[in-house]
């Protein structure tokens, strides 16, 4: 047997037996993936950070969370008056002012009776919006502002989103998979005597470390390290074709999609459908047109910022400076799929999250055949179903001049 299948069956082997002690353990049985709720940035994440964190929350232990949380985040405790901290989820700022850098409606706000704010947007899925950051950092204060933006890996944000602002000085990047882990393995330990508020925090860790990849212990650690040290050689040449494969299957999946599609919106009636070659390019994904809509209007799936390694949005790509904005969305009023469960930004008058490939469990859909066939028709059924009820409307609209 070569090395590296030597390796890749010894890695397997632990997996399995990881996933026999995760089910001796009860791990399984998490009620926030059983009510699917798992994802929800606002009514999960947000809501369970935001209570712990609040001195006054149901957990009835003060400040105990915050103090830890402020010590995660190595934030002095007098940057707070603790006795005074208020919590505020999905906290108006006011109107969203991209002129000047203001408004918008902030994730989770912590303030103090002397106005010092800890500003923190969460992102599990969604995408950035712009100057979003820049306008989080330009809240007006009378006290001390501190801003972070928290997600998954602790990447940063857009480009677009923190405009002229600078990481590590003007905003922070925190990470559920380092900061959050941390601060939670904290407060289970300070809740050690209430068992009830001690499970429920720890079923909410489990959540976190399924998201970041991170359902391991110890044992299965020093097992893969081992098996790696003893094929180093074969370790290196599967890490350098992983990507390949999973650009190769993420196409396959595309093409299916796209073969979907044409079962119902044909090249005859006028439709086309273009698809990247090289899907390793930012924004890159799957076209599809009518061809009497106005130039660069198109129902699209796109990477954030790549599809087979990032999470994918898909939806009616027509920036604000292609197409009227309020002669669009007067067109669609009528496509009631659009009128809920939709986002809208200056270039998506309409997009949603419909891959989540940032995360490699899901990412396995790929190579099982079934598994991925059924995603491309739930894939090509959205193409099929806005495009059908778009075809006519769009068509009547006319690029701006």
């Amino acid at each position: 047997m070569k090395n590296y299948e030597t390796l890749l069956l010894n890695v397997a082997n632990t997996i399995e037996h990881q996933k026999e002690l995760r089910i001796l353990k009860g791990e399984n049985f998490n009620l926030f993936t059983l009510l699917d709720i798992e994802y929800r940035e606002n009514k999960t994440h947000s809501a369970i950070i935001a209570e712990l964190l609040d001195p006054n929350g149901s957990h009835n232990l003060g400040d105990v969370f915050l103090k830890l949380f402020l010590d995660e985040l190595n934030i002095e405790d007098s940057f707070f008056d603790l006795s005074s901290v208020t919590k505020h989820i999905e906290y108006n700022l006011g109107h969203t002012d991209l002129h000047n850098k203001t408004g918008g409606r902030l994730d989770i706000l912590l303030k103090d009776q002397f106005n010092s704010t800890i500003c923190i947007e969460n992102k599990i899925y969604a995408v950035d919006q712009e100057s979003q950051i820049e306008r989080y950092c330009n809240f007006q204060t009378t006290g001390s502002n501190k801003v972070f933006y928290l997600n998954l890996y602790g990447d940063s944000p857009s480009s677009s989103s923190f405009g002229e602002k600078e990481e590590d000085e003007d905003f922070y990047v925190i990470s559920y998979k380092k900061n959050i882990i941390s601060w939670l393995s904290k407060c289970i330990k300070e809740a050690s005597e209430y068992p009830i508020l001690r499970e429920s925090i720890k079923q909410y860790l489990i959540l976190i470390k399924k998201l970041t990849n991170q359902l391991t212990d110890k044992s299965m650690e020093r097992e893969i390290r081992n098996a790696i040290i003893k094929n180093y050689e074969a370790a290196q040449t599967i890490t350098g074709n992983i990507e390949k494969v999973e650009h190769e299957f993420t196409l396959k999946l595309l093409e299916e999609v796209k073969a979907e599609i044409y079962k119902v919106l044909t090249q005859e009636e006028g439709w086309s459908i273009e698809i990247s070659d090289d899907l390793y390019g930012p924004y890159s994904g799957f076209w599809l047109r009518f061809k009497n809509w106005p130039d660069d209007v198109s129902i699209k799936l796109e990477g954030q910022s790549k599809v087979p390694w990032q999470k994918s949005v898909f939806g009616i790509i027509a920036s604000e400076n292609i197409v009227s904005r309020e002669s669009l969305n007067k067109s669609m009023s009528n496509i009631l799929e659009l009128q809920s469960g939709f986002k809208s930004n200056r270039v998506w008058p309409f997009y949603q999250t419909v891959l989540f490939f940032d995360d490699p469990v899901e990412r396995q859909i790929l190579f099982n055949d079934n598994s991925r066939n059924n995603s491309a028709k739930k894939i090509a059924a959205k193409f099929i179903s806005i495009g059908g009820q778009a075809r006519k409307p769009l068509s009547q609209l006319e690029n701006i001049n």
